[in-house]
């Protein structure tokens, strides 16, 4: 009779941080459950959460020394159903079942479902590019906005923009914690409805060729400090849902600085002949 299979010695260090990212999925699942039953701020709140748990199960497996081929592949997936997914849901979500806003009528209903379909499929096209790209080396930066960062500014952004706008626009959910330490003296009423146009930008975003560098990398210790803070102070108010216009400024004010360098670093120098 063989013996049974024993399992490797620290193999909870694989597990732990693939557990990570199937937390990921699971709020992925409740993000888009909320956006279908009509609560489009509870579902982007769970959206940003996914954006903690991809950094988080990269850290636990470089800090555990759990890597793995399944756990790259895992990640990919759950990036393609989380980021490439939520926002769109969100977005049509939202606006097609507002007729106050415009999106309803005519034409504009078949533009919706377009413009949040195509970011979808740029949101596939960005990792498998990515995932390609991989298999020659790690590199210090990502070619295009990721789709996380991308995910990331526009749930934030649209947090932001409805909480300045009418309580009226979120329906059941006007009693949300989204409303709380509103600092900002505008309305932006007129500007929700052009929201979705936000889309066909992101998704320009993710297949361009700008260089974003990866946190901690961009040989720059000040800055490195800078960024990384900036995203610890988004997580926490992610995590506590409150003041999601500084999540969006931060994460947009971090790809607007690599595009600023994209257009300002000094070209590579020639190699030797």
């Amino acid at each position: 009779m063989p013996e049974p299979r024993k399992l490797p010695r620290g193999w909870w260090r694989y597990v732990v941080p693939n557990l990570v990212t199937c937390l990921g999925i699971f709020f992925t699942v409740i993000s888009v459950e909320a956006a279908v039953d009509g609560r489009p701020i509870e579902a982007a709140w769970w959206g940003l959460l996914v954006v903690l748990t991809d950094k988080a199960d990269g850290f636990f497996a470089v800090r555990l020394r759990g890597a793995s081929e399944f756990g790259v592949q895992l990640d990919s997936l759950t990036d393609v159903i989380a980021f490439g997914l939520v926002p769109g849901v969100v977005v049509y979500g939202f606006f097609s079942t507002r007729p106050e806003l415009g999106w309803t009528e005519g034409v504009r209903p078949w533009v919706l479902r377009g413009i949040c379909g195509l970011y979808t499929i740029t949101a596939a096209l960005r990792l498998a590019r990515f995932n390609v790209a991989a298999q020659s080396g790690p590199k210090k930066y990502y070619s295009g906005v990721p789709t996380t960062v991308t995910a990331g500014i526009l749930l934030a952004l649209f947090l932001a923009v409805l909480k300045y706008s009418s309580p009226s626009l979120a329906r059941g959910e006007s009693g949300s914690t989204l409303y709380v330490w509103s600092w900002l003296p505008v309305h932006l009423d007129t500007v929700l409805p052009f929201f979705p146009l936000l889309l066909p930008f992101g998704s320009w975003g993710m297949l361009s060729g700008i260089r974003i560098h990866k946190l901690g990398r961009t040989k720059h210790r000040v800055t490195d400090v800078l960024l990384l803070s900036v995203v610890l102070v988004g997580y926490v108010l992610a995590i506590i849902r409150r003041m999601p216009e500084i999540c969006g400024a931060g994460a947009l004010g971090y790809v607007l600085f690599a595009t600023f360098r994209q257009f300002t670093r000094k070209p590579d120098p020639a190699p030797p002949v």
